[in-house]
């Protein structure tokens, strides 16, 4: 409980799930490794973000990307209640004896999965995923949001991630805000260089939600000139994995990682296709011989780009996508 003075007389407030922990931290020094409470950290962010949107109707997660988000807490749960609440956790676990023992076991599952992960890509190599990075900037705003997700096909393998990044992590054409008009100007000067993207170009824009926000759709299947150098990189954030692994039974896998030094480059203002990379690391280690590293390397390609004109509930916002066509495999530069 707090208690608010800001205005009129003072009454008690219940602090929320994210405002708990923060407090917790503060108050209490257990004998925990850091790395334990930053992966909680972690796995709790996106939670918190998911309840927010839960509450307001703004849910577009399938229900198996949803349920893995939730475990990812209780998989790290076990070690931060022993550290933290050591007497609260043995009341916990005397009330219901099974608690301890199941969360034990989301630990072990979400190691399995990276583990047989692992096993697949030395198997054969490398997995391929197709990709979708939705990125967006609003007027006045040091901040640039990404969403990265999967292809609206109907694919089976997909990552998920959401991530903020201030300004200075962008450069050129990602931070870029445009009005309705250089929209326009930008297709012309494109459909000028190259006349077989007109047909494309021309058609005119359909709604849909998009996940940040409804605004106009892009025309699938167009590989746009970037027009300007630029690039994009996220340091390091959550991300959910659905793959489909070939010959496996069962073939669907559902696992999560950090997502580390992802990069979309644009070095060439002229040339349509860039350069995606990065790197996914187990999100829980128990200190295993079990490389912690997936490499992620491939191409990108500008979609489209887009704007929401500001209104007075609303900044004006630039859109963009950038499709991706990228390899996973085994890290072993790395992880030597």
């Amino acid at each position: 409980m707090r208690v608010n003075r800001t205005e009129g007389a003072p009454r008690l407030e219940t602090l929320d799930l994210s405002e708990t922990w923060t407090v917790l931290k503060q108050v209490s020094t257990p004998s925990i490794d850091p790395r334990a409470i930053g992966d909680f950290d972690e796995a709790l962010k996106p939670f918190v973000q998911f309840r927010h949107r839960a509450q307001h109707g703004e849910l577009y997660e399938d229900p198996e990307t949803a349920l893995l988000m939730i475990e990812q807490v209780f998989a790290r749960f076990l070690s931060v209640a022993r550290a933290f609440a050591p007497d609260w956790a043995e009341r916990l676990f005397a009330r219901d004896e099974q608690i301890e023992s199941k969360l034990k076991g989301l630990e072990r599952r979400i190691d399995a999965g990276w583990q047989v992960l692992i096993d697949y890509l030395r198997g054969r190599d490398k997995l391929v995923l197709q990709l979708v990075a939705y990125v967006q900037r609003a007027q006045s705003s040091e901040t640039v949001s990404v969403l990265l997700g999967e292809r609206r096909n109907e694919q089976s393998e997909s990552m998920l991630a959401k991530t903020d990044l201030p300004l200075t992590s962008t450069t050129g054409l990602f931070g870029t805000l445009l009005t309705k008009q250089q929209v326009d100007d930008r297709d012309q000067i494109r459909r000028t260089r190259d006349r077989s993207s007109a047909d494309a170009s021309a058609k005119g824009p359909q709604e849909f939600l998009y996940p940040m926000g409804l605004v106009p759709a892009p025309p699938r299947e167009r590989k746009l000139l970037p027009l300007e150098p630029g690039g994009l990189h996220v340091p390091a954030t959550h991300a959910w994995l659905t793959l489909r692994l070939a010959a496996k039974t069962p073939p669907h896998l559902l696992l999560s990682a950090i997502l580390e030094d992802f990069r979309v480059d644009f070095a060439d203002a002229n040339a349509r296709d860039g350069v995606a990379s990065g790197t996914l690391r187990c999100a829980v280690n128990k200190g295993t011989t079990t490389p912690e590293s997936v490499k992620i390397a491939g191409t990108a390609h500008l979609t489209w780009e887009g704007v929401q004109e500001s209104h007075e509930e609303s900044p004006g916002r630039t859109f963009r996508s950038v499709e991706m066509d990228v390899a996973l495999s085994v890290d072993e530069a790395r992880d030597a």
